[in-house]
């Protein structure tokens, strides 16, 4: 039985910064130095104060800058690093504990043991989730960079690898994915050695929500560089929490398409108060996530899969016009009322009064 967390959907946010860095630089790979270090990649945004600069292992760095001619050109084109590359560079840092595997999206950071049981479910639902969307009428990318995963041996390890990036208070959280270094964390819950036919991946399904992230955030679901209202992007990754989305179940059986966990949920708020104000103010910001985050994420699962189901191609459109959204610009509180309203109507008393009777029909 699933236990009813709502504390899953964790990722570092992309700062603002700026607008897009000139035209000629972004194809090409600079270096930049800075408090001893110099840093290289693709420089993609400055802000007054700092250059967004992408490193060939897909990592975003925020390095401190006067202007773009703090930059120095080392090449007129930016090479990722292929899988292979990657693969060499993460074993001189894991070789001691972890083995390292390669998919054809991925690059895995695992226990020793078979990279069938520790790596291809990454890969497995990678592909689902592409197939699903793809199906739905979205053009995806191929995603830049091969994708890195680490799955740690214990909680203890998962919460010392990310110090330096994120507190981590909620013992419930078993997954982490960062829009800055492009990582997806985790560690295997059960902490022994597993076969091939034991989907570790599955039986941990915070671990799907943040690979849903990951997956989005690299084939242009979501731009990294200008991210979603986070109700769009939580409410994809909960959809994607459902037995059916993770290829386990029969995806045309509409009762498995519901998330029963968030659905149990959402209807502590139907036809309250709460369920107003916390519609409008997610359309407009973030904060609610903050202050009341049960009824955010509940409430995001709601408007997406109630929109996938009932207004599919309304819907996808508006996850796709969201991901060309231009790369570090602000998206204003009112720019994001004015898009939701041109796509789902301006009437939200209306789009409430539809999203409640339509969830206190769902068994």
């Amino acid at each position: 039985m699933r236990t009813p967390i709502f504390l899953v959907a964790f990722y570092v946010l992309i700062p603002v910064c700026g607008q897009p860095i000139a035209a000629q630089l972004q194809s090409a790979t600079a270096t930049i130095d800075f408090d001893n270090q110099t840093f290289s990649g693709q420089p993609l945004g400055w802000d007054g104060k700092r250059i967004a600069l992408l490193a060939r292992d897909g990592r975003l760095n925020f390095v401190p800058a006067n202007s773009e001619r703090d930059l120095k050109i080392i090449s007129d084109r930016f090479e990722p690093f292929s899988a292979e590359q990657l693969r060499t560079v993460l074993l001189e840092q894991y070789r001691a504990r972890y083995d390292v595997s390669i998919t054809d999206n991925f690059v895995i950071i695992h226990p020793w043991g078979d990279p069938q049981v520790w790596a291809q479910p990454f890969e497995d639902f990678h592909q689902r989730f592409v197939s699903l969307l793809e199906s739905k009428g979205m053009e995806l990318q191929t995603p830049q960079v091969p994708m890195i995963g680490l799955v740690l041996r214990s909680r203890n390890d998962f919460n010392r690898s990310l110090i330096n990036e994120v507190e981590i208070h909620d013992a419930r959280i078993a997954g982490f994915y960062s829009q800055v270094s492009n990582r997806i964390t985790t560690y295997d819950p059960k902490g022994h050695l597993r076969n091939e036919d034991d989907k570790w991946m599955y039986s941990a399904w915070p671990i799907i929500h943040e690979a849903a992230h990951q997956s989005a955030f690299n084939t242009g679901v979501h731009n990294r560089f200008a991210p979603p209202p986070l109700w769009l992007s939580e409410g994809l990754a909960t959809m994607f929490e459902a037995a059916s989305f993770t290829g386990s179940a029969d995806i045309a059986a509409p009762a498995l398409r519901v998330n029963a966990v968030r659905l149990q949920q959402l209807r502590k708020y139907l036809n309250t108060a709460s369920l107003n104000s916390g519609l409008i103010n997610l359309i407009a910001n973030d904060r609610l996530f903050q202050s009341h985050p049960e009824l955010a994420y509940s409430l995001s699962w709601g408007m997406s899969f109630f929109m996938a189901e009932t207004r599919p191609k309304a819907y996808f459109k508006f996850l796709a016009e969201d991901g060309k959204r231009p790369n570090f610009s602000p998206y204003t509180q009112e720019a994001r009322l004015q898009d939701f309203a041109r796509a789902f109507g301006k009437v939200f008393g209306e789009f409430e009064r539809q999203l409640t009777a339509y969830f206190l029909e769902q068994k």
